[in-house]
Order: structure tokens, then sequence, then C-alpha cells
């Protein structure tokens, strides 16, 4: 191993000795003669079976030169320090989930790689087939080359593997490896979908099938589901066993395996596995037999069993197709998915399932026919909020339960995206739903969060993702791949996904995810077909009777005619505005950005700009719409003189500052103070409750605060009366302190705002807490794009904005304290985030200084920790280290846990 290493590094490290004794000579060497950054790349490493060797390794990666970078490729996890590294963050750890090819780069793969076009459902089971495995999609295109495209679908609808090619790597590569014993375990033990020791014995008759799963999962050849309890085999090398049970040992005595799979996993009450199991043996009346048990239970379940059913059984068992009504209607199938369902109720007995059947029509028949039947079946509610979101949020509000899911779907069609990821999230915590409904709120949350480019935003959409897979309905899980890949501007993913959506049938996906990329591309570069996609989104959505969405789109289709210089009638850009009007404030500011770039006069137009900004700023949006509008012809240039208000790290072009309108500085963090027209502010003789109301108000400044809530805060327990009298009181008290001129009614500061009120801020209004988040947000997107100087520059502006806690004069005030917490956590994340950039670039004296001002935020947070000790080190203070690691293990006992000697911890029984 050494002298491999040496051999590898010669010819780039100048210097090294001619040979190297043992690894801590060539630690010394690597450390002293590299130069300028390497990586060393160990391939393969689960062929190291030499102990000597494998500490080669252990100590290059625990003690890792500085300008060593190691990437290490292995089917098992390699016995080196991985999780030391990855609590440090100065690992990336990639497993299959990051290396198995989705449906859009298999599509991408064949169509640009090898210049062959699949279909939709081509890549779709080309997919499922191979499971996204690189080399299996490879093995493929080599089989296939040369055949017509009718061999390619034969080979993918058959049952075998995918050809000569793929059996002679799966031999050579992978059976070849083991002995005879594993592979004929591997072969009989396939009849399995999912292997158990227990099941295994008892299919073999053996007793030692424990140990023999544990050694085969070591060499790689399992997908552990469950890890040490329940293993799965690859797609494509279960297909190869199949075949060579026949082969090995015939067709009855396969049959025969098959048969006793089916009854060992019918005892488990695995139905769904005993039906595939039955199905290969072509025991047809055992398959009866567990649906006329079962078939309750299997027809809950969407998968592959009925996959393999003949159509005698398929198309006249009431389970069966109940089964596959719900498939359908997981897919986004409607039309199809109601055609089952009728024809599964026809088949059911008076006693069967089918007012499971008939309620579960009923539902889907009110959401294709929105507005019939009552209106208080959650279907109903959420279908509505994408007819009249607006009316939708007076009755439902507040909620809870569907009605909260409900709320925040209309909070998030109307532009609410800031008040909708609250709901939402608070859905998605919620153990009242069942999992449909925490999927559905963690999709549209990552919707409103990504709208906004919020720090949470990546979590939020992995969330969706996950969720959405784990819940194993297609159309969800297409809504949130789009989603993710739009936002890494990936576009041809998206419109792929759109493809899928068609082939497949499902029109709202595919007129969903045409609105994101419409959305997604307003702000970005010129695309060719955006006016077209934005139009069809419109079209689909009408013909799909969600007009509050169509509003949407047609805003947009209306914003790429203007910015492509196309003609677009006036009354048709007047009914845009109207219909966005009656959406809500961000789909209207969209409309009045395309009315403002075709208008004639400059101060109109100016005037129609800010407005669009300012509605925006009510929903959180306003730095995507001022991307938006910068890409508008007409839009005013950026100059020293342009208005500006920061957000989320852009520079927002507004109307001129109204001089008759006395500007705002608000500040917040490390103690409360207020000017107006440049004169502090004296709440001396104010009320203690109308003090503590104006510093609310500040705090979340251009956002409007409902009146339940404000009443709640201060005024709870009072008659409902009376405390609406109470607020009334203190908001007029308001008034009279910062605009003691205005006249009645002509208050421009605090403003009645529907149910709630709002601090408004104009062009040249400064609040600390708005420019805090906002930089806190480009700092996240910087990182995101991977723009180091960016990031470097946010990050350090986020950090010196912070000037102390949140109003801590409010102590611990139920209106703050979650506030004040967040803003704390996020400057300490900005600490950390930052402190890695500069120990990457080698100062690690300001990343030790950036270290230490995190931990005085947070000081549990691990990363925070470990960096301050080993930029210490790196920095040739070992004194300050140890103190700083002392100081660290004191902290971890004071929580109940004990550090080991390498930093790692343990908790304590």
């Amino acid at each position: 191993m050494l002298a491999h290493l040496r051999a590898a590094f010669e010819p780039v490290v100048a210097g090294i000795r001619t040979r190297w004794r043992d690894a801590d000579q060539a630690l010394a060497d690597l450390e002293d003669r590299l130069t300028g950054p390497a990586m060393l790349v160990l391939d393969d490493m689960h062929c190291v079976d030499r102990q000597p060797a494998v500490d080669v390794v252990r100590l290059l990666v625990r003690y890792q030169p500085r300008l060593l970078r190691i990437a290490i490729g292995s089917r098992t996890m390699p016995e080196v320090d991985v999780p030391r590294r990855q609590l440090t963050g100065s690992v990336l750890q990639l497993d299959g989930n990051f290396l198995r090819f989705r449906t859009w780069e298999v599509d991408e793969l064949f169509r640009n790689c090898h210049g062959v076009c699949l279909r939709a459902d081509e890549v779709g089971a080309l997919t499922r087939r191979t499971e996204g495995w690189a080399a299996g999609l490879q093995l493929f295109h080599l089989a296939t080359e040369r055949l017509p495209p009718s061999g390619r679908v034969a080979l993918l609808n058959g049952s075998g593997s995918a050809g000569p090619l793929t059996r002679a790597y799966l031999v050579s590569h992978v059976l070849d490896r083991i002995s005879e014993d594993w592979r004929d375990f591997l072969v009989r033990t396939s009849v399995l979908d999912d292997l158990t020791a227990a099941r295994c014995d008892a299919l073999l008759g053996t007793g030692d099938a424990a140990g023999c799963l544990r050694n085969l999962e070591r060499a790689g050849l399992f997908t552990a589901v469950d890890e040490g309890l329940v293993y799965r085999y690859h797609e494509v090398l279960r297909a190869h066993l199949l075949e060579e049970l026949v082969s090995r040992y015939g067709t009855e005595t396969a049959n025969d395996l098959h048969r006793r799979a089916g009854e060992l996993l019918r005892g488990d009450g695995a139905l769904g596995g005993a039906v595939r199991s039955y199905c290969r043996a072509r025991a047809w009346d055992e398959v009866r037999s567990v649906l006329a048990i079962g078939g309750a239970s299997l027809a809950a379940d969407r998968g592959s069993w009925m996959d393999l059913l003949p159509a005698s059984i398929r198309d006249d068992d009431p389970w069966v197709l109940l089964a596959f009504a719900r498939r359908l209607l997981a897919d986004g199938v409607l039309d199809r998915a109601e055609e089952i369902y009728r024809q599964a109720m026809t088949r059911f007995s008076a006693t069967g399932g089918s007012a499971d059947a008939a309620e579960e029509l009923r539902r889907l028949q009110a959401w294709r026919e929105p507005g019939v039947g009552v209106v208080s079946d959650w279907v109903h509610l959420a279908r509505a909020a994408l007819v009249n979101p607006r009316e939708h949020l007076r009755v439902v509000a507040p909620a809870s339960g569907w009605h909260a899911l409900a709320l925040g779907l209309a909070q998030l069609v109307t532009g609410a995206v800031i008040d909708a990821a609250t709901t939402l999230g608070g859905v998605a915590d919620s153990r009242a739903l069942p999992r449909t409904a925490e999927a559905a709120a963690l999709l549209g949350r990552a919707m409103a969060l990504t709208l906004v480019a919020s720090t949470e935003s990546d979590t939020a959409r992995d969330q969706a993702v996950t969720a959405a897979k784990m819940l194993d309905a297609p159309v969800l899980v297409r809504l949130a791949d789009g989603l993710q890949a739009l936002a890494g501007e990936d576009t041809r993913a998206a419109k792929h996904l759109i493809g899928e959506c068609e082939q497949a049938g499902d029109p709202w996906g595919a007129a969903l995810l045409r609105l994101f990329v419409a959305l997604a591309q307003l702000g970005g570069a010129d695309e060719p077909g955006a006016l077209l996609n934005a139009e069809t989104a419109d079209r689909n959505l009408r013909q799909l009777r969600a007009p509050a969405l169509a509003a949407w789109a047609a805003a947009a289709a209306g914003l790429y005619a203007v910015r492509d210089g196309r003609p677009y009638p006036q009354e048709r850009l007047a009914e845009v505005e109207r219909s966005a009007g009656l959406v809500g404030p961000l789909p209207y500011a969209l409309a009045i950005l395309a009315v403002a770039s075709t208008t004639a006069k400059r101060a109109e137009a100016q005037r129609l700009r800010g407005l669009a900004c300012e509605l925006a700023g009510r929903c959180g949006a306003e730095a995507w719409v001022s991307r938006v509008a910068a890409r508008l012809p007409g839009a005013p240039p950026a100059g020293p003189d342009a208005a500006r208000r920061p957000q989320g790290g852009a520079t927002t072009e507004l109307a001129s500052p109204d001089p008759a309108r006395p500007p705002l500085r608000i500040r917040c963090l490390g103690a409360f103070a207020l000017e107006v027209g440049g004169r502090p502010t004296t709440v001396d003789g104010v009320r203690p409750r109308h003090r503590a109301l104006l510093r609310l108000l500040c705090l979340h400044a251009d956002r409007t605060l409902h009146r339940e809530s404000l009443l709640e805060w201060f005024w709870s327990g009072r008659e409902p009366e009376r405390a609406q009298h109470s607020l009334q009181v203190a908001v007029s008290d308001l008034r009279r302190l910062l605009e003691p001129e205005s006249a009645r009614g002509a208050w421009t500061l605090l403003r009645r705002d529907g149910d709630g009120y709002r601090l408004a801020l104009a062009p040249g209004d400064e609040c600390d807490v708005r420019l805090l988040d906002g930089e806190l947000a480009a700092g996240h997107v910087a990182l995101r794009r991977r723009d180091t100087a960016g990031a470097i520059r946010h990050l350090g502006e986020a950090i010196r904005r912070y000037a102390g806690d949140l109003l801590p004069d409010d102590g611990p005030a139920e209106w703050v304290v979650a506030e004040r917490d967040r803003l704390r956590e996020d400057v300490a994340w900005a600490c950390d985030q930052l402190a890695a950039l500069r120990a990457a670039a080698g100062d690690h004296a300001d990343a030790a200084r950036l270290a230490r001002e995190g931990l005085r935020h947070d000081r549990c947070r691990d990363g925070l920790w470990l960096r301050l000790i080993e930029s210490l080190h790196a920095d040739g203070n070992p004194a300050a280290a140890a103190a700083a690691r002392g100081a660290y293990r004191d902290m971890l006992a004071s929580l109940g846990v004990q550090a080991g000697p390498d930093h790692t911890v343990s908790h304590r029984r």
C-alpha cells in the first residue's frame, strides 16, 4: 500500500523520499512537501482485506495533511474514522441515493450521450428496473444499441435480466467473487422479496441464515431495508438470480420454492409478497384465497403485488380493482381512477368494501367538480382554496386539523407565503392528520419558503421529497422533485417531469409543474418557450377549474410577453390585472408589473412598480419581485440615487419617497429605538402595554399582524368587545405618537390591513431585523450557489449587524421569545458557516474568532466547538486549544453527555 501510494504521489509532489518505511513517514513527507491542493482517490476499498493496509488508510484519514483531500470508494463502510469527520463537517458521504440516476437524468443520458430518444414510459420503466444504477443503464444501452425500437420495448417488458451483457457482468464482478455455498444461498432465497433470517431458515430448512446474511451484506450484495434485520436484493441482481434458479433446478423446483415463499409470507402477514410469490408459482387458487381473506388489507397497498395477476383475476376481483383505483389516484390519473372506482363498486357485495369505494369516489368527484356537495368536507375545503382563496380565508380562520391545511393552501395561493409556511408547518407537525396531509403540507411549505429564498428552504424541500416518497404518491413525488430541480435552476429536469405527468395522464401535476417553471423563470435568464409554457399553464388550470392558480400563470404570461417585446392586448392585460387582484397581493403585484411596463407615463410606471414591491413586501417576497422587475423593459437603472430596500440580499427599485411621509429608522437588536423623520420617538408618556405593542409592530415591520393574535398576546382573558376596544385605543394612541400632525384617517405609518395592523415601511426606511434577515438569506443563497465570495460578504455583514439580543428589555414575553431564539440561532449558524469558509481559506485565526462569536450565541453548537479546537491547533495555539477542549467537555457534561478522547460523544445511561 505504501509503495503504491508513493508511486501515485511521485509525479506531482517534488522531493519525497525514495521509500516510505511506515505511514508516519508518509504523512510527514506529504505535510512538508505538498505545496498545492491534491486529491487522493482510493477506489474499491472493500477489496483491502489486510489490516496493515487498512491501518495506513486510517492514519491518512485521521491525520489528513492540510492540502490533501481523500476520496474513498467502497461498497461497504471502510474501517476509518468517518463518524468523527462527519461530526466536524469535514466529510461528505455519497450513498446510493446520491449516485442513483433519476428519471430525467436517465432521459438526458440516453438523449445527449447515446443519441437515443426514449419515450417517457420507457424512461420510467428503465429507471424502475435498474433502480437508477449507472452500470445497469450502460449495460441496457450496450444490449439494445443495435436493436430496433420494438426490441428495446420487448427487453423492458420481459421478465428476464437486461441481456447477456448484464449476466456476464454480474457473474464476473459479483457472483464469481463469492463461494459456491453463498451463491446457492442467493439463488434459492431470491424467491423472497424481503429476506429475514427466520424466513430464509424456514425456506431452506437451515439454522445459519443470520450469519450468511451478515456476510453477504458486508460483501455489498444487499440493499438493506432495516439494517441487520431485513434485506433486499437489487432488482437487476434479483432478476438474474431468478433466471439462474430456473436454469439450475428446473421450473418445477423453482415453482415449489415460490409457493413455499408465498406460504411463509402469508403466515407473516406480508400478503402483497405472498400474492407475488403465488403468481410466480402460477398458484391461482392460492391467490384467490389470499384475496378473499385479506382483500381489504391488500387494497390499502398500492404496490406491485397486483402487477403479476392475470386478467381473469385483475379485472374481476373488487379488491384488486379498488387497489388499482387508489394507485391511479395517487398517480394523478383521475379520469381512469373514477372509472375503476365505479367498476369496483359494481363487483362488491352488500357487506364488502363498497362503502369505502363510494366515499373515495365521492371525494374524487368533489375534487373534479368543485362547489358540488357539502362544504365542510376536507376535499371541498382544500379545493375551494384553488377557486376563491380570499373568501376561503375568511371562512376557516382560525383553523385546526383539515381546516388548517385548507387555510395554509389558501394563504399560499393568495401569496401570503410567510403565513402559509407557518400554517402548513403547524399542520405537518400535527399528529391529528394522516400522512397524506403531512406530505401535502410539507410540499406547500417548501413552495412558500423557496419563493422567499428562506434559509430553511433547502431542508423544507428535502423533507417534502422524503415525505412524498414515503407516502408512495407519484403525483406528489413529481411535484416535490420539480420544486427541488427548479430551486437548483434545472429547468430541463422540471420539463422532463412535465412529460412524465402527461405520459401518465396526470393533468394536475403537469399544470402545476408548468406553473412552477413559469414562476421560476421570471427572475432568471430568458429561455425559449417561456411565454408558451405560461400560457399553457393558464389554459390547463382554467380547464381544471382552478381560476386562482390560473391567475398566477396569466400574470406570468403577461410579464413574458412584455419582456419579449410582443404585443399584448390592453383589454387582456386589464383582465389579468383584475383576476390577479381578486386572488391576492402577490399575483396582483406580478400583474401590476406587467401593466407598469406597458405604461407610457414614466411617473405612473414608477408608481406601479413601487406599489408592486410594497405588495410583495407584505408577503415577504419583495426580493423575488424585485428580480422580476429588473428583467422588464423600462425598469430604472440601479444607481446611487435610486431608492432601495434590501431584502434577501437583493436591491429593489422603488418609487421615490413621498416627501410628506416621515422616514423611519427602527432598532430592535440590543435595545429598542425608533426615529421618525430623523427624530427619536419618546415613549415615556405611553402606557406600558401600548409601548409593547409598538415594539411588536416594529419587530414585524411591514408585515400584517392579525387582530386575533394581538388580542391574544396583550389582552388575553378579557371579554371580546372590551379587548377589541382596548386594541383600538392602543392603535389610536400610537398613531398620535408617530404622526402627531396628521389628520384623522390620513395615517401613513400605522395602517389597518384587512383584519390586522401593519407598521408600513417605505423607500429609505430602515429596520435592523429586516436588514439582518436579508443578509442571512443572501448568505444562504450564496452558499447554495457555491459563491464563496458572496457568502463571506453577506454572512460577515449579518454577523456585524447583530448588535445584541432582540428586544432584551421585553424579557420572556411570549411574542418575542421565539423570534429572539430564531435570530440567535441564525447568527450562530452564520458564524459556523463563515468560520468554515475562513478555515478553508487558511485564515484559522479569524475562524477561531468567529467560532467564539458563535458560541456566545449558542454554546451548545457542536460544530462551533470543534471548529474552534481545530482552528486553534492549526493556528499554532495548542494551549488555547486544550482550554477550548476542556470547556467543550464541561458543556457536554452539563448536558449529561460524555465526550470521547477524539471529541466524539456518547450519551450516558
